[in-house]
């Protein structure tokens, strides 16, 4: 059965409450899939999680974990729910170990620089964003975790990385 993994402080900007609802829609689709949360979660993120857990889902909540890349490589795909969020590194750290990423097209600094590396859905499809995730999960195969791995070494050098960021800065800079 597949994994799903997501990370980060868990808070409303992270998005743990579409985590938990991704998680519960899959796990309905999927009986036997199985879900981690790592890092911290605040009040009103634990009372999400305790619910979800006495409701039955298969949900691991190691917190802080300092070997996460061992854990997003056991995984199947990252569920990246931020509402916002500048970077985030977790999607590209779980790409590097061969884990693709789901997520929302909201306010996310990786949004457009992915190609590849995971698939953005609209924010609010709730459906589309479960429908891509357990795609994505039926299609991973140790190629296709090659594949990315090699994808991630060659698009996140730094070289490529200040390169896509001068362009980005060049097309906000040319439409002030």
């Amino acid at each position: 059965m597949p994994v799903f993994i997501g990370a980060g402080h868990g808070d409303m900007r992270k998005g743990f409450d579409l985590f938990i609802a991704a998680a519960q829609s899959i796990s309905a689709a999927l009986p036997g899939a199985r879900f981690v949360w790592l890092g911290a979660l605040d009040s009103w993120a634990r009372s999400l999680a305790d619910r979800a857990l006495e409701e039955g889902l298969d949900l691991t909540l190691p917190g802080f974990v300092t070997d996460s890349l061992a854990w997003y490589r056991a995984a199947d795909v990252y569920l990246l729910t931020s509402r916002q969020d500048p970077g985030p590194a977790t999607a590209i750290h779980a790409a590097a170990v061969g884990t693709p990423f789901i997520g929302y097209a909201a306010d996310i600094g990786l949004f457009g620089l992915t190609d590849g590396i995971g698939h953005f859905v609209l924010p609010d499809d709730e459906a589309g964003f479960t429908a891509a995730a357990m795609a994505t999960a039926a299609a991973i195969s140790p190629t296709s975790r090659r594949i990315l791995r090699k994808l991630v070494r060659q698009e996140s050098g730094f070289e490529t990385y200040v390169s896509a960021l001068l362009a980005k800065l060049n097309v906000h800079q040319a439409s002030d």
